[in-house]
């Protein structure tokens, strides 16, 4: 069963709680607390002037299609809320494009379509027969359809792909593969600087019966430079040009195969800029360090 995105008007499945297109709430609303007898009067008082006003913004927000049978199908109409030259439509279960006025610029054959581009390459990713690749403005494919998902496009010309396996790589806006096509277990998007970081997952011999993953990081820049990483070392996350990254130490209990991490900042050429710490979080600009584990921890 499916429902639509009360927020881009898709099709999903019944059973999400986020879209997985534009990621707004799709669950149910947490039921409200009950009101007092006062509340109530108050609150039945300001409906009834909040009832007049509700008439005029549905009349508003109706000019610009947001309500009747064009939102149904076209979300975004009208010069106000139309940020885009064209935008995905779904006409009976398949998505196309049409611009401002309505009309179709790329007929419904799709089975999945994203916004294009207008800022880096004016290219969008769509889906045919559940494969995905990514179109010009004209229909034209610059990569074909053959990835599981594909996404958007960063600042810096490149995004992220799945193949069948599920693994992550790369491509730029004439489909080429980035990196030396190398594809891996796991890649965050690439930042507005330039960067990204990705880890695989790798697995040895089976010594005595016993074996177990260790992770491979990479750290990715948009020139096509791949940095990899020591075994045991690892990235967190990246901001601007910068990554908090880790290092991990087996733990002597060797029947739990437990693992610590200290924390430092490095910048992207693989210089530690700051202490080692036992836990580095950002909250906006700032970086908040955290010395200890314990009730004595220091901030």
């Amino acid at each position: 069963m499916s429902k639509i995105c009360p927020n881009c008007k898709r099709e999903i499945d019944e059973n999400v709680k986020f879209c997985p297109f534009c990621a707004a709430f799709t669950g149910e609303t947490p039921q409200e607390k009950k009101k007092s007898p006062v509340g109530a009067i108050i609150g039945g008082a300001a409906g009834v002037l909040a009832l007049g006003a509700a008439s005029l913004a549905v009349f508003v927000f109706d000019i610009f299609g947001m309500y009747g049978d064009k939102a149904e199908t076209l979300y975004g109409t009208g010069d106000k809320l139309f940020i885009q030259s064209v935008t995905p439509v779904c006409i009976d279960g398949k998505w196309g494009y049409a611009d401002k006025s309505g009309s179709t610029t790329l007929k419904p054959q799709y089975s999945a379509a994203y916004a294009f581009n207008e800022d880096t390459n004016d290219v969008a990713p769509v889906a045919v027969d559940g494969k995905f690749g990514y179109i010009k403005k004209d229909g034209e494919f610059v990569a074909q359809p053959q990835y599981s998902f594909a996404g958007s496009f960063s600042d810096k010309g490149l995004a992220k792909v799945t193949d069948e396996n599920g693994n992550v790589g790369f491509v730029d806006s004439r489909g080429r593969k980035a990196f030396d096509g190398s594809m891996f277990s796991y890649a965050s998007d690439m930042n507005d600087s330039g960067y990204a970081f990705a880890y695989t997952l790798m697995m040895p011999e089976l010594e005595g019966g016993r074996g177990y993953y260790y992770i491979i990081y990479s750290l990715l820049s948009s020139d096509g430079k791949v940095t990899e990483l020591a075994n045991g070392t690892g990235i967190l996350s990246i901001y601007d040009d910068k990554y908090i990254g880790f290092r991990q130490a087996e733990s002597s209990n060797e029947t739990t195969l437990d693992f610590t991490r200290e924390y430092a900042v490095f910048s992207a050429d693989g210089t530690q800029l700051t202490d080692y710490y036992d836990r580095i979080a950002m909250s906006g600009q700032l970086l908040i360090v955290c010395d200890g584990i314990d009730d004595d921890s220091k901030l």
